[in-house]
């Protein structure tokens, strides 16, 4: 892998980390809306469906 695709991927782990943590934060904080738990597998699925494709490809 060429150095510019490994910064990416790097970068899109990070965003992929701090979106699911944002999210667990914000429903931990309000916790009549869903379980925390919950909420951030399904986050988790569907960055990942958004992002897999791109960093196979």
């Amino acid at each position: 892998m060429s150095p510019l695709t490994l910064i990416v991927v790097f970068i899109l782990f990070i965003v992929f980390l701090l979106v699911v943590g944002g999210v667990g934060y914000l429903v931990h904080r309000h916790p009549a809306a869903a379980t925390p738990v919950g909420v951030m597998a399904v986050v988790a699925g569907g960055f990942a469906a958004c992002i897999i494709p791109i960093v196979v490809r």
